[in-house]
């Protein structure tokens, strides 16, 4: 199944309304949404990159989640991402969707191989190895439930932040990694990953959603 959420819906009105994210489609307009939660996940140019997560939110709790599924080891995928990315620009870069929509997600960064999955409880998932060193310069990701106002329940998400240039004379910025665990079956598990390219004086970006796939 491929998730084809709205990056800039995500990182700009702080919530998944405006996304579909697997068979589960927005109830609330964009609009409505960036008028609720207008200052949510802003960047903060004094924060350092991790400040886009919330520690509290990440902490599993047993007696919640009952049914936890403990992982210690970690479990080994294939990571991989496939499009054409769904894109959206803004701003000075308005217009230029035709352009980004022809990137790759290796002309963005990303890198696929091998990750450990552990599934630490039932709404809290992390992913690490080099390659989430490599690709998002942590080794190890959580996702969460719990991050975006109106989460869908069976979505993990994590909001990072890219460093190193881009495309186009772009400069990658804000980021998100979500996995769906309604897709999950024996052999994978689908997701997405987002990435901002955005011009060095912050005067336009483009925003760009890949399909993510994490396979026994």
């Amino acid at each position: 199944m491929r998730l084809s959420p709205l990056l800039a819906a995500l990182l700009m009105s702080g919530c998944l309304t405006d996304a579909v994210l697997g068979d589960r489609a927005a109830d609330a307009a964009a609009d409505d949404a960036a008028a609720s939660f207008p200052d949510a996940f802003a960047p903060d140019a004094a924060l350092a990159p991790d400040a886009f997560e919330a520690p509290d939110v990440f902490e599993p709790d047993a007696e919640a989640s009952p049914d936890a599924h403990i992982v210690s080891s970690g479990e080994t995928y294939q990571l991989s991402y496939y499009g054409p990315p769904d894109t959206q620009c803004i701003d000075a870069l308005a217009g230029r969707e035709a352009q980004f929509s022809m990137l790759t997600s290796g002309d963005c960064g990303l890198l696929a191989g091998p990750v450990a999955l552990t599934r630490v409880s039932t709404r809290s998932w992390t992913l690490s190895g080099q390659l989430m060193q490599d690709n998002f310069g942590r080794a190890s990701v959580r996702l969460s439930t719990s991050i975006f106002p109106d989460q869908p329940e069976e979505v993990l998400v994590s909001t990072l932040y890219f460093t190193g240039s881009g495309p186009f004379g772009t400069q990658r910025g804000q980021g998100i990694i979500a996995v769906d665990r309604n897709t999950e079956t024996a052999q994978s598990i689908e997701g997405f990953v987002g990435v901002e390219l955005a011009q060095p004086d912050f005067s336009g970006s483009c925003f760009l959603t890949f399909g993510m796939r994490l396979e026994h």
